[in-house]
């Protein structure tokens, strides 16, 4: 509510990001609108994700790769 009443729109993005990661504070200056995508990886690169799991790459003998 806070975002659709206060921060303009122009791109019509779909979310509302919040800067800080904290989703209690809806403050103004910690609101911005973003595609799913920008959020998404404000998320990772924020260290806010907790989804994110390790990819072992093995080839087709099971030899671990990377």
């Amino acid at each position: 509510m806070v975002a659709k009443t206060f921060i303009p729109n122009p791109e019509n993005k779909e979310q509302v990001n919040h800067i800080d990661g904290n989703k209690q504070n809806a403050c103004v200056n910690n609101l911005k609108w973003n595609t799913n995508q920008e959020n998404q990886l404000h998320k990772v690169n924020s260290g806010l994700s907790n989804t994110i799991k390790a990819i072992i790459q093995y080839d087709l003998d099971m030899n671990k790769i990377k």
